[in-house]
């Protein structure tokens, strides 16, 4: 079972990175030619996009249903540094040349040795996340912050997307404790996923300024 359940989270990953292949395949096509967007298959297109992200929210929801059935833990302890050299940078840069946005990563490290325990396949999706994300709300670029201080480290990531109000931020956020809608940010994945890491998760948005979602996150001590 175990086995298993690790295969179904490598494929569901992959599947998320096709989807958002797609449509971001879509959206260069509409930019380049405006008049596209009338073509009935598009159209049609547009709507199966949809509704494999619905049926992939489930399968997302399902997933994290099971794990936390199981309650075994999947975590790997990591020198924070060392991850984020070897891991982060790589996936960001992967990243940045699969989709039409700039990827910019600055670190702050400390001295000495920090420990970190995580789930990287989670962590690689909350990286999908957050760029697709920003793409979709018009950004052309993204920083990504790693701050190391002695008690904690953060991770902010902030686009210059078109932004949202106060309102529309906290409606979007409500969003996750409704059922059978598709949740603009993934609230309901990044959510579990700051919970189960033991994370603190905070978003801040402003009309025409970009959002920024920032996580506040401890460190692990080693064995």
């Amino acid at each position: 079972m175990e086995g298993s359940n690790k295969k179904d989270k490598f494929i569901i990953h992959d599947l998320k990175n096709r989807i958002f292949q797609v449509k971001s395949c879509l959206d260069i096509a509409a930019e380049l030619h405006p008049d596209i967007g009338n073509n009935v298959w598009i159209e049609r297109s547009n709507a199966a996009l949809q509704r494999a992200h619905q049926l992939l929210n489930e399968l997302l929801a399902n997933n994290n249903q099971l794990n936390s059935q199981n309650n075994i833990s999947d975590k790997t302890l990591w020198n924070l540094e060392q991850y984020i050299e070897t891991r982060a940078k790589p996936d960001f840069e992967s990243l940045a040349k699969q989709y039409a946005i700039e990827i910019e990563v600055q670190c702050s490290f400390t001295k000495g040795d920090k420990f970190v325990s995580l789930n990287d396949l989670t962590i690689k999706r909350i990286k999908d996340n957050v760029v697709d994300n920003a793409i979709n709300a018009g950004s052309t670029k993204l920083k990504v912050e790693y701050i190391m201080k002695q008690s904690h480290y953060t991770v902010v990531f902030s686009d210059n997307g078109q932004g949202m109000s106060s309102e529309q931020l906290d409606a979007l956020l409500l969003k996750q404790y409704k059922k059978d809608e598709i949740h603009g940010l993934g609230t309901q994945f990044l959510t579990a996923t700051a919970a189960d890491h033991n994370f603190v998760l905070t978003y801040q948005s402003e009309p025409k300024q970009g959002t920024t979602v920032r996580f506040l996150c401890p460190y692990a001590n080693p064995a």
